[in-house]
């Protein structure tokens, strides 16, 4: 998300139309939560209460799309914009825009992770589209 929003504002100081968003799909029913738990990676608590936390905070991976499809297909939806499911604490629901933490958006953050990503990647050029 950090990456995201640095991009999206060296995509708008170079003039570009192009829109950099990020989104997260939430908790859903995908091979995921199977995998981990076949790892180990679940603890022994959450292993017997998956079948409540499933029914409470789990959707359909259809519904995990949402947040995907709307950043491609909204358009209201604006460069740096993040989406993610309204409810349960972004685990599940419909697809809304959602702040940032503070920590998220600070310029030292941005630049840090930037350069970063640069230098594990090479270096990424932005142009006008």
């Amino acid at each position: 998300v950090v990456f995201t929003l640095a991009l999206s504002k060296r995509l708008s100081a170079a003039g570009s139309k192009v829109k950099a968003v990020s989104c997260a799909p939430g908790a859903s029913s995908t091979g995921l939560l199977q995998t981990t738990q076949s790892t180990g990676e679940l603890s022994w608590v959450m292993q017997m209460s998956k079948p409540l936390y499933a029914a409470l905070y789990v959707q359909s991976a259809e519904d995990g799309t949402m947040p995907l499809l709307t950043c491609m297909y909204d358009p209201s939806v604006q460069s740096g914009d993040f989406f993610e499911p309204a409810n349960a604490e972004g685990l599940k629901g419909p697809a809304v825009k959602t702040e940032l933490e503070p920590h998220c958006k600070t310029a030292e953050n941005e630049e840090v992770l930037w350069e970063a990503s640069c230098a594990a990647v090479g270096e990424f050029v932005v142009a006008a589209a």
